[in-house]
């Protein structure tokens, strides 16, 4: 059950004794191979012979046990990890013989691997985006944040985690901002998206689109991930489009903006220059049309500008909704179609709007959806102790959180990736087995 094998090498008339777990741990069965220590050698990993080696020449001149852990190789080419505790035999104060137990530790190093790979992948995920990140417990403290979150806030690390999140802002905010996220964290009603000005703690304002995801990890606290994108440069666009009608084509150049209107009863269609520029067009380059703008729909989104229209004919009521055109080059981006209906004498004569370029939107939409479930998936493979254990002073039983007292090998079992072989240290053989304690004196 152990993956445990013995072993003993008689230095003098070197004769070798494997146990039966010994064979299978090395791939063999005790009649295909002649146990022998140049046999065991060979197996070795060449990376890690010289282990072996160095570990010998050491119990040689110091007579102590010893304990280390390298590859072997097996029958078929693939490779395992072995624990090997070996303890020197002397008779009349000569070194005899060596003896000990190997371990098959192979899934104990693969799963080791597996938390390192799972860190090193959620650092790197962590630490590459450009959009803030950070992580809050219920209380509002926070667990996690990367550099471009510190670079946002003007904080470091060290200023931040550990501390209330609402540090970020100035301290006649900090006290209202938290009880507010305490109460949306408890009820589950912190929104999945939202675009908010905040006042930093150096009373800069600045606008931040925030996208946030609750952390549900078995095993671990409930915690929320919450990713900042800095929108100021497009939050002054809009501005600059409402309170200006003369600076409309500057503001609809910088928001990515295009206004249009198409006569129903003439045909006539107009676009504004940003319009054609969305489309890929200049503006002498097409002539602007509704069957045009119709063609570069992307076949899959057609439907969307069909029920729409049909929706606004039958209502006579405004609609916005998002679609992708195709580029001149065959590249495609995600437009925002916000349609007004224009009512003369009770009839239905035109249509106007405003398209918005909202591809980067989308891409990073789709960015932080994936960054969560990178992040999610990270974090799900990284099981680690920590805290406060309370732990029986007496029988070493552990309590859960539930107030249950456990076994020292349960709780470590529920609570690790750890998987726990048993044995029994000297001083219980000495114990409980004192008559095997006695011998095993006498042969030394």
């Amino acid at each position: 059950i152990a993956k445990m094998g013995s072993w003993e090498w008689n230095m003098v008339t070197q004769e070798t004794n494997w146990s039966d777990s010994y064979f299978a741990i090395h791939g063999f069965k005790p009649t295909e191979v002649e146990p022998s220590f140049e046999l065991f050698r060979n197996r070795i990993h060449p990376e890690d012979v010289h282990l072996l080696d160095e570990t010998h020449a050491n119990i040689m001149k110091a007579r102590t046990p010893a304990s280390f852990q390298l590859r072997i190789i097996q029958p078929d080419g693939t490779v395992k990890w072995i624990q090997n505790n070996i303890a020197p035999v002397i008779e009349d104060d000569k070194l005899v013989g060596l003896k000990g137990v190997i371990i098959d530790v192979t899934e104990r190093k693969l799963a080791e691997k597996a938390v390192i790979a799972s860190e090193l992948e959620l650092r790197r995920v962590w630490e590459s985006t450009f959009d803030g990140m950070r992580v809050v417990d219920g209380e509002g403290t926070i667990l996690m944040v990367n550099k471009a979150y510190c670079t946002m806030i003007g904080k470091s690390r060290e200023e931040l985690v550990g501390k209330p999140f609402s540090i970020f802002t100035v301290e006649s905010l900090q006290r209202q901002t938290l009880e507010k996220h305490k109460q949306r964290f408890s009820s589950g009603t912190i929104a999945p998206r939202a675009e908010k000005e905040l006042v930093l703690w150096n009373e800069r304002r600045v606008w931040f689109e925030v996208s946030s995801s609750f952390l549900e990890i078995e095993g671990r606290p409930k915690g929320l991930l919450s990713i900042f994108r800095d929108v100021t440069d497009r939050k002054r666009a809009e501005d600059v489009l409402k309170d200006s009608e003369s600076s409309l084509r500057y503001a609809q150049e910088i928001a990515k903006m295009g206004s249009w209107e198409w006569n129903m009863v003439t045909q006539e269609t107009n676009w504004s220059d940003s319009y054609f520029a969305i489309h890929g067009f200049k503006p002498t380059e097409v002539e602007p049309s509704f069957e045009l703008f119709r063609n570069r729909i992307h076949p899959e989104d057609v439907h969307l500008l069909d029920e729409t229209h049909a929706n606004i004919m039958k209502g006579r009521t405004p609609a916005s909704f998002e679609l992708r055109i195709i580029q001149p080059d065959g590249t495609f981006k995600w437009i925002q179609n916000n349609i007004a209906p224009v009512i003369e004498d009770d009839k239905f004569v035109r249509l106007r709007g405003v398209i918005i370029d909202v591809t980067e939107r989308k891409l990073a939409e789709q960015e932080r959806e994936s960054l969560i479930r990178e992040l999610t998936t990270a974090l799900e493979n990284v099981k680690t102790l920590g805290g406060l254990v309370p732990i029986c002073a007496h029988c070493k039983k552990i309590r859960d959180d539930k107030g249950y007292w456990n076994q020292l090998e349960k709780y470590l079992g529920d609570h690790t990736d750890a998987k726990l072989t048993h044995g029994l240290c000297p001083d219980c053989v000495k114990l409980y087995f004192p008559e095997a304690a006695a011998k095993a004196g006498g042969s030394q």
